[in-house]
C-alpha cells in the first residue's frame, strides 16, 4: 500500500506547478455496476438446491452499487483524482426449516472497498481516463442463529477502471458528470471459504485453487464536483 501511494503527492505537485490555474475540487458520487461472477453464482445455486425449503432463495450476484468520495485537481487538459469508494451486494434468503419447523434466514454481504488514483484527459466536455485501484474484498454472513455478521473472507488486490466521461456545468460552482466504466481486476478473489460456509460437504472434496473469481464489472458513475 505504501508503494502504491508514495508517488501521488509528487504528481499533484507536478500538476500544480506546471499550471498555476489548476483547480482543486471535492468529489461525491454514486456508482452502479453489472457483473457475472460464475463461481459465486454456482455456490449460491448449490446452496439453494440443498436448502429447497426457502420460499425466498438467495439470488445470483448481478449488481453492485455504492458511493464514492474524493478530490480532483484539474487544469484545462488533464485531471488527477484520488477516490475512496465502496461497492456492495446483499443477498437474503428465508423459509421454514423442516428440521425445526421454524423460520430460518441467511444473509450474505459482499463488499469491495477501494482507494483509487486516476488520470483523465479532456476534449471539450468529454473525458477519457483510467485508474489504479487498491481493493479490499470481503464477504460476511449471518443466519437465524447469529446476532452479528461474521466475516468469512477478506482479500486485498489491484484493479483498473477505464472510463469515458461527459461533464455538464450545473452552475458556476458545481459540475455534474456521467461516467460509464469497466473495472478490470488484476487478480481474482478466492471464494473457497464461501463454499465451505454454505456447502461444506461439497467443499470437502473441492480444489481450493479453482475458486478464484475476478469480478469483472461494468457500469456507470454519477459524480458531482464543487467546480467546473
Amino acid at each position: 500500500m505504501q508503494v502504491y501511494f508514495k508517488y501521488i503527492p509528487l504528481f499533484f505537485l507536478f500538476c500544480f506547478t506546471t499550471n498555476l490555474e489548476a483547480q482543486f475540487s471535492l468529489k461525491v458520487g454514486y456508482n452502479l455496476g453489472k457483473t457475472n461472477p460464475t463461481i459465486s453464482n454456482s455456490i449460491i445455486q448449490r446452496y439453494n438446491e440443498t436448502n429447497d425449503f426457502f420460499t425466498d432463495p438467495l439470488e445470483e450476484f448481478k449488481w453492485m452499487s455504492g458511493f464514492d468520495l474524493g478530490v480532483r485537481l484539474r487544469n484545462e487538459y488533464v485531471a488527477a483524482e484520488l477516490t475512496w469508494g465502496n461497492k456492495y451486494n446483499r443477498q437474503y434468503a428465508e423459509g421454514t426449516s423442516p428440521l425445526t419447523n421454524a423460520e430460518y434466514f441467511r444473509e450474505i454481504y459482499l463488499r469491495f472497498g477501494s482507494y483509487s488514483f486516476g488520470l483523465e484527459s479532456f476534449i471539450g466536455p468529454i473525458g477519457f481516463g483510467s485508474t489504479i485501484d487498491l481493493n479490499r474484498a470481503s464477504v460476511r454472513t449471518r443466519d437465524t442463529n447469529e446476532r452479528k455478521k461474521r466475516k468469512i473472507l477478506a482479500e486485498t488486490g489491484y484493479s483498473s477502471h477505464f472510463f469515458v466521461s461527459y461533464h455538464f456545468e450545473a452552475s458556476e460552482t458545481t459540475s455534474f458528470t456521467l461516467r460509464p466504466y469497466i473495472q478490470v481486476p488484476w487478480k481474482g478473489v478466492n471464494l473457497y471459504n464461501l463454499e465451505a460456509e454454505l456447502n461444506p460437504e461439497f467443499a470437502s472434496t473441492a480444489v481450493e485453487d479453482d475458486y478464484n473469481e475476478r469480478f469483472l464489472n461494468f457500469g456507470i458513475q454519477v459524480l458531482f464536483f464543487n467546480g467546473n
